[in-house]
């Protein structure tokens, strides 16, 4: 075919191991063919010019920032996270906008939490039959490919939301405060200003008058221990929590610790990721006797951040405003690349390297 020759044509012209004369007859074919015109002079043959060969062209510099300067960085805890697992795949979703339909993995997390929702508000009983006549009403909204793949995951959220009910009987010494909380706070990090976006799951309140902050999660694995300290996601909301930006739901909650006539400004008191498919102790923490209903679910802490001072959330987020200022958006390799939507627009990855050097 014609694609064909001029491929093996542009290989053996640019290849190093060929021989000159095999170079340069490659090259005296490929003018032929992008010299040849129709009646109309257009090229009948435009992929032999080398102007139009990816791998040869001068790399390009945009004259419109990505963000400019002036205009506030807008940035949630997900894409803190996402900006330091993987700095090039947040730009292609943040800012190229080339994302993925929603997957039902996704429709899965948005069922659960939003169940869960209604059972922290009351407007759901507290009872796993109530619950199960609710998700056979929006079950069958989620669109799985198979049928015995929507009847296993039906039963994976149905232990969810049990174990979801075992750990909001559980005695914490702490009170509910609200749930699916949006808050946005201003801040000044590396000379730019940074509104940091985020939605909380639920806010619970000490005796003491620290705020804790849970997220539930559904995904089937869950962070190290080292990577749970400083998870960006959870850091994100306990420095909303200190940058006052959730004092209002606090004090709508009837809370003492905040508001203008609050003597102690609120702190955080900590935050938590509850993995709602996963049994405490871990996934493998044995098997269950048929019919029998889950237990509570792994619930794994972040630390408390200080009340005052720096802390390693400003390391985090003047890392994110300094990487998005100087628009050095790179590829980094890990276990996340496997589940990437973006391996084929990845320099990094064998299917999305450039073919010439």
């Amino acid at each position: 075919t014609l694609v064909g020759l001029v491929a093996t044509l542009r290989r053996l012209a640019t290849e190093p191991s060929s021989s000159p004369a095999l170079r340069a007859a490659a090259r005296r074919r490929l003018a032929a063919l992008a010299a040849a015109r129709d009646d109309a002079h257009r090229p009948l043959v435009p992929a032999a010019h080398p102007a139009t060969w990816w791998g040869l062209l001068d790399v390009t510099d945009s004259d419109v920032p990505v963000v400019a300067p002036g205009v506030p960085l807008r940035l949630s805890g997900s894409s803190l996270s996402s900006i330091g697992t993987c700095s090039l795949r947040w730009f292609l979703e943040h800012e190229a906008h080339a994302v993925t339909v929603a997957s039902t993995a996704q429709g899965f997390g948005k069922v659960v939490h939003a169940l869960a929702d209604e059972v922290t508000t009351g407007r759901t009983p507290a009872d796993l039959a109530a619950l199960d006549a609710r998700l056979d009403t929006v079950w069958r909204h989620l669109d799985y490919e198979a049928r015995w793949r929507s009847d296993q995951e039906r039963a994976a959220a149905r232990e969810a939301l049990a174990r979801f009910l075992a750990w909001h009987a559980g005695e914490r010494g702490r009170r509910v405060v609200d749930s699916e909380i949006r808050f946005i706070c201003q801040l000044h990090v590396a000379g730019r200003e940074v509104l940091l976006r985020g939605f909380i799951d639920r806010l619970e309140l000490d005796d003491a008058g620290r705020v804790h902050v849970i997220d539930f999660k559904t995904g089937r694995s869950a962070p190290g221990r080292a990577e749970l300290a400083t998870h960006p996601q959870l850091g994100s909301y306990q420095l909303a929590v200190r940058a006052g930006a959730l004092d209002a739901a606090i004090a709508a909650a009837g809370s003492p610790a905040a508001g203008p006539a609050a003597a102690d400004p609120v702190v955080p008191g900590g935050a938590e990721l509850v993995q709602l498919r996963r049994d405490a102790g871990g996934a493998g923490a044995g098997p269950r006797l048929p019919g029998e209903a889950p237990g509570p679910p792994e619930v794994q802490a972040q630390e408390a951040l200080p009340a005052e001072g720096p802390t390693w959330m400003d390391e985090v987020l003047g890392e994110a405003v300094r990487t998005i200022d100087a628009e050095a958006f790179r590829p980094t390799l890990g276990e996340h690349c496997t589940m990437c939507t973006f391996q084929t627009s990845c320099p990094a990855r064998p299917e999305g390297r450039q073919v010439i050097d």
